[in-house]
């Protein structure tokens, strides 16, 4: 991961992170700098109300320009970040294996029911 200006980017090839054209993303008129600045006033905000805060954001930009940015920022104890993070991808990883056995289980009852 590199760091500009106090945001964490993931390492992609090419640039670290594109700016649109004229410095405007492609998909909104608001500058990419400014839109940082309001991710950075949630993290404050949020960071009064919280011991820990971690925003992760994407912005589609055209595949010219290196299709999706990932930007990420956040506050607080960072291994507690890391901790709900894991903790969170956990729960959704359990979450879709249920999703897919229930879908086999309807699958094969559907099934069933046409053989008959």
């Amino acid at each position: 991961m590199a760091r500009k200006n106090g945001w964490m980017f993931g390492p992609w090839p090419a640039k670290e992170v594109s700016h649109g054209v004229n410095g405007y993303d492609a998909m909104n008129t608001i500058k990419f700098e400014d839109r940082l600045v309001e991710v950075q006033k949630a993290v404050n905000k949020l960071s009064e109300l919280f011991d820990t805060v971690q925003i992760f954001v994407t912005s589609h930009e055209p595949v010219e320009l290196d299709g999706t940015a990932t930007h990420a920022n956040g506050t607080g104890n960072f291994y507690a970040r890391i901790g709900h993070v894991q903790e969170w991808l956990q729960q959704k990883d359990v979450q879709a294996a249920h999703e897919i056995m229930r879908e086999d289980a309807r699958r094969r009852d559907d099934d069933e029911f046409n053989d008959e």
